[in-house]
């Protein structure tokens, strides 16, 4: 079965609306960048246990967002909508659709979480799961084929193993700088608060 094929059978049929519409374009819009956002307030307002494995984590996903924006600026291929193939509930902000950087995201922050010191594989048995889910609604939606979705693995793939090759560098010209502003943030709020 082609990935057109696919494409047809997994895209929704004409009159989608309704709470399922904005339900579904929450997931496969919002979704990645909440989740991203949501460890960055960890990284800024968490305790401090957590805060280096958040700004690891969220190293890797904005390597892979950008990678994947990069390959998909490089390659141009096309959307569905572009092929006039199926149903389109959402205007993609990218003329390319390969591979899903909502997806990307996602999968880099469930393989990061593997990578952290003890592994995490709660969080990465939530997102790899999400991801799939993210990729099925911008499917559904007719946004993405099931190959932009499916690319979306490798590339979040070498994000998390740059960042993981990377990460003493990147702890101590990043992530600690980084903390250090945050500390001194913190305590100066601290101060004007008291």
């Amino acid at each position: 079965m082609s990935d057109r094929d696919l494409f047809e059978v997994f895209n929704a049929s004409a009159g989608l609306h309704g709470s399922l519409l904005w339900l579904l374009r929450l997931l496969s819009s919002h979704v990645s960048w909440l989740t991203l956002v949501a460890l960055c307030a960890t990284l800024v307002f968490g305790p401090v246990s957590l805060r280096r494995a958040m700004a690891r984590l969220v190293q890797g996903a904005l390597l892979a967002a950008l990678l994947g924006l990069v390959i998909s600026l490089l390659l141009q291929s096309p959307r569905p909508g572009d092929l006039a193939l199926g149903h389109q509930y959402l205007h993609p902000l990218l003329p390319s659709g390969f591979p899903s950087v909502h997806v990307t995201v996602l999968w880099a922050l469930a393989l990061g979480a593997l990578t952290l010191r003890p592994a995490w594989p709660r969080l990465g048995a939530v997102m790899l799961p999400l991801g799939l889910l993210v990729g099925w609604a911008r499917i559904y939606l007719g946004v993405q084929f099931p190959s932009d979705v499916l690319a979306a693995f490798p590339v979040a793939a070498v994000a998390v193993g740059l960042t993981w090759l990377l990460r003493r560098p990147l702890e101590v010209e990043l992530t600690i700088p980084l903390m250090r502003w945050i500390d001194g943030l913190r305590a100066r709020h601290r101060r004007e608060r008291s």
